[in-house]
Formats: C-alpha cells, structure tokens, sequence
C-alpha cells in the first residue's frame, strides 16, 4: 500500500536555518581565503576596475562593503 505525500510542506527546526548561515559564512571565509592566495582577488580587481572605470579606492570600498555584508551578516 503506498502513503500519500503529504500536503504540508516540511518546516525548518529553528536550528536549521542559523546552522545553514554559519555553514555559507564558512564557506565564504575559505573561498575568499583561496581566492586571495591563487590570485583571484586581484585579477577580479583588474578586470571589475576595466570595466567599471573605478579608481583602486572605489573598488576597495565595493570590496570591504560587500564581503563586509555577506560575512559579518549576523545569524538571525
């Protein structure tokens, strides 16, 4: 005899969710880290600074606002 599925979605334990940020932070933190070692960062810098036309320090300050928002965002 086969079950039906059921109607209702599955809800997150409340865990769930602040254990998933905690888990992209990481994540974030080690490919920022290998980026930064294999020399991503600065070819992204070269080629995001081409075609935007920023100066160094408008790339600088894109760069700390928004790896600043994406890994210090706090787990709600």
């Amino acid at each position: 005899m086969c079950r039906r599925p059921s109607s209702r979605p599955h809800r997150a334990s409340p865990a769930e969710p602040s254990r998933g940020r905690a888990d992209t932070r990481g994540l974030l933190w080690r490919f920022v880290r290998s980026a930064r070692a294999d020399g991503l960062l600065a070819e992204t810098c070269l080629l995001l600074r081409r075609a935007t036309g920023w100066a160094p320090e408008q790339y600088s300050a894109w760069l700390r606002h928004t790896l600043g928002r994406v890994l210090e965002a706090p787990s709600r």
